[in-house]
């Protein structure tokens, strides 16, 4: 074997010799190949993809079909009986790939063949002379047989080269054609859902995890936009088809597949499709132990950065053959963790804590399981789930570990950038986390929003607006995501594009108490009242802090100013004293409640940058609140 990594052509014969001698083996694939040969899978995808521009899969599949045109033209065998021959399960799918590869379905093979030798004209074009000499005419006529048998062998050769020229026309022309269309538009896909068709409906979460995980290797494909697993989530039960879903989430591509797994043993079967036509470009089956998924994940990812016309650098692929344990129950109680974690509540933080230290226990070195670990002890501290500096703490230190384990993580570097956003007031360290955690994962959309958060902290507006609507472009169905891009909106007092995208906040989470407190302030701010009125009437019976008749009460002049007097009264919270003399105009007062929140350590920076507050931005003592912060004045 030494010499056939020296000699290109060597090299591929074997290839193609090992590939001819497993026809009969339809999941003989790309690890199986690496094994027959003795090298690794990442040097025979190398070498592939420099001399074919082809996938290792997508030569396997050239070698197929390549030699089941050969049988359709030298024996009498049907297309379907061919198909199985070469190792095709479906009769349908080569029909398919063979279309594809050739530009014509195989029951077109032997007609076209045929048709090329019963054609004469070509041997027809010599002019006919007077046949008076009987020695002319027989000479005539063997010369005229010597050039019919001359040019049907020249006919058959160029047919036969045309036929098996045409996969490196492909590489050579059509794919560049391909390759220009994708550059003029934007390379984009969807991973839907994986099917778990397992006979144990608890295995959800394991077909779940396996989608995250492809979705996770493909966001490493350079130049391509990977939707988040949380839009993609709202296309799990659809009916839809693939344009339709490709309009709504505006991407060019979908993968969508299926997991059936039985004690050791897992099958995992994609399809990779043209979303744009609806056109199904290719599928493969793949049969393995629980020990070759991740080798599974890897050719996935693979295929589509092939068929995408991306050459991937050795560090680039590196990354996507990536495996994080080799312990394959670590790994499991990790897509248990993973699962639980996704529902985004605190009761499903702490489920998923559990399943990550029990991975943790039994691989100490498995840098994924620390960083779930990290953000979900870092939500719980956020949303109030536990003791917000022991959380915060926590979180730090997981997430230093699992950096220290794995740097190429973009996880944890996430989490430090929103903690040094958000409880250290350190925006250099916040905003190179987070650049870091972009650079790692440039398709992350929590790392976007966090990002856009960080930038209007620092009064960066159009730079917020930027990173928001990138985080929107890869999760549009993302409730928080909407939730700050409407918040954006309005703290720069573009109201109307405001209320538009909060009517999709309700569209996503239906009367979500952010979406109607936030509906309520800006009607409030555009001074249309009786819209107003009726979200607080919503905003009262959510948080029970006034009823409906108690509004209508103190609405009876129609006037605002006697709603913001009353809360004053009856207000327990400094927040709803903020908020209130911020409406009435008391500035001074204003001051003082925001100075006093700010000793305590509970004023939140990106509360400073809230349009109630906008005629106080030019106070001295609102400028010094924000100095003392590291923060520059506001506009």
């Amino acid at each position: 074997m030494t010499g056939a990594t020296h000699n290109g052509n060597d090299f591929f014969n074997r290839l193609r010799e090992i590939v001819e001698a497993n026809f009969h083996n339809e999941q003989f694939g790309v690890t199986e190949l690496a094994r027959e040969i003795g090298m690794s899978r990442s040097y025979i995808h190398r070498h592939i993809k420099k001399q074919t521009n082809q996938s290792v899969s997508h030569f396997i599949r050239t070698v197929r079909l390549e030699k089941a045109m050969e049988m359709l033209l030298d024996s009498d065998e049907s297309a379907s009986e061919i198909a199985f021959r070469v190792g095709f399960g479906s009769p349908a799918y080569f029909n398919h790939c063979f279309h594809d590869h050739f530009g014509f379905p195989p029951g077109e093979a032997r007609k076209r063949a045929m048709n090329l030798h019963e054609n004469k004209s070509i041997t027809d074009t010599l002019p006919h002379e007077s046949e008076k000499n009987s020695r002319f005419s027989a000479n005539r006529g063997k010369r005229k047989s010597r050039k019919t048998k001359v040019v049907w062998f020249a006919v058959s050769v160029v047919f036969l080269l045309a036929l098996f020229a045409l996969p490196i026309y492909n590489i050579l022309f059509a794919d560049a054609t391909k390759q220009k269309k994708l550059a003029a538009s934007e390379k984009s896909i969807v991973v839907l859902p994986f099917k778990n068709l397992s006979t144990e409906i608890n295995n959800q979460y394991f077909a779940d995890g396996i989608t995250e995980d492809i979705l996770n290797r493909l966001s490493v494909i350079p130049g391509l936009k990977v939707v988040s697993r949380t839009s993609a989530e709202q296309f799990r039960e659809s009916t839809l088809d693939a344009r339709e879903i490709s309009q709504q989430l505006n991407v060019n591509f979908l993968l969508e597949g299926s997991v059936r797994r039985h004690d050791d043993q897992v099958r995992i079967s994609v399809q990779f499709i043209d979303a744009r036509n609806d056109q199904h470009i290719w599928s493969e089956n793949y049969d393995r132990q629980m020990t070759g998924i991740f080798a599974i994940q890897s050719d996935i990812a693979q295929n589509v950065a092939s068929e995408l016309k991306t050459v991937l650098t050795a560090a680039e692929l590196k990354k996507i053959e990536k495996i994080p344990t080799n312990n394959t129950e670590a790994y499991n109680y990790y897509l248990l963790g993973r699962f639980h974690s996704s529902k985004r509540m605190n009761e499903f933080y702490r489920k998923g804590i559990e399943y990550y230290e029990k991975a943790i226990t039994i691989d100490p070195e498995f840098a994924l399981a620390y960083a779930g670990l990290s953000d979900n002890f870092h939500l719980l501290a956020l949303q109030g789930g536990m003791d917000r500096k022991e959380g915060i703490e926590k979180a730090i230190e997981l997430a230093k570990k699992a950096n220290a384990l794995d740097p190429n993580l973009a996880e944890p570097y996430a989490v430090l950038g929103d903690i040094y956003n958000y409880e250290h007031w350190d925006w250099e360290k916040a905003e190179q986390h987070l650049l870091k955690a972009l650079e790692l994962n440039p398709n992350y959309s929590t790392v976007h929003q966090y990002y856009s958060e960080l930038l209007a902290i620092l009064g960066q507006n159009e730079k917020a607006r930027e990173q928001i609507n990138k985080a929107l472009e890869l999760d549009p169905f993302s409730f928080v995501i909407r939730h700050f891009s409407t918040l954006f909106y309005a703290n720069t007092g573009e109201f109307e594009k405001a209320l538009d995208e909060n009517k999709i906040c309700f569209e996503l989470v239906p009367d979500h108490d952010w979406a109607i407190s936030l509906a309520y302030q800006i009607h409030c701010l555009m001074q249309n009242e009786q819209a107003a009125v009726e979200y607080l009437k919503k905003v009262g019976l959510s948080s029970d802090a006034w009823t409906p008749e108690e509004l209508d009460s103190v609405f009876i002049n129609g006037s605002f100013k006697g709603f913001y007097e009353w809360r004053l009264k009856e207000g327990k919270y400094r927040a709803t004293k903020i908020y209130c003399n911020a409406m009435l105009g008391k500035d001074e007062i204003l001051m003082k409640l925001l100075e006093e929140q700010f000793l305590e350590g509970r004023l939140s920076p990106m509360n400073t940058t809230a349009i109630e507050f906008k005629s106080i931005r030019s106070n001295p003592r609102f400028i010094a609140i924000r100095k003392k912060m590291g923060l520059p004045p506001l506009q």
